[in-house]
């Protein structure tokens, strides 16, 4: 988890604390916008991760085979 994704989470959880406390419409969504930023940068994170990882392992497998 990147340190970018952490910060972005505190403050997710922070707007929710606050739109809960406060019960207004713009607490309310600017909790929400920042819920679907999180969610899309935990989307991007898997996917890089996941790509990162599928290259490893292609790697590894073309290294084996070759010896």
């Amino acid at each position: 988890m990147t340190c970018e994704l952490r910060k972005a989470i505190t403050l997710k959880d922070k707007l929710y604390r606050q739109s809960k406390l406060s019960q207004t419409d713009t607490d309310k969504s600017h909790y929400k916008r920042q819920r679907n930023t999180v969610n899309n940068m935990k989307k991007h994170a898997r996917q890089l991760f996941s790509k990162n990882f599928n290259d490893t392992l292609e790697t590894l497998n073309t290294h084996d085979s070759q010896s």
